[in-house]
């Protein structure tokens, strides 16, 4: 399943981190095969490091594609 998640639900209160539990959530999708989507480049550099630290990407694809919002 595609999923698309909106950086308002990823980036947390402050520009250094993600929400409270954003990477145990997004590494479970994962880890069940799910694929997500998501504006990468909407976030912090310090968040797009976080998310690179767990292997954690958005899929190349259309927002149209995305089974799930």
């Amino acid at each position: 399943m595609n999923i698309r998640i909106s950086t308002e639900a990823l980036s947390g209160s402050d520009t250094n981190l993600l929400w409270s539990g954003a990477l145990y959530g997004l590494k479970r999708l994962q880890e069940f095969d799910h694929q997500l989507y998501f504006l990468i480049e909407d976030l912090t550099k310090q968040q797009q490091q976080l998310l690179e630290n767990e292997k954690i990407a958005s899929i190349k694809t259309s927002p149209d594609t995305v089974d799930l919002q």
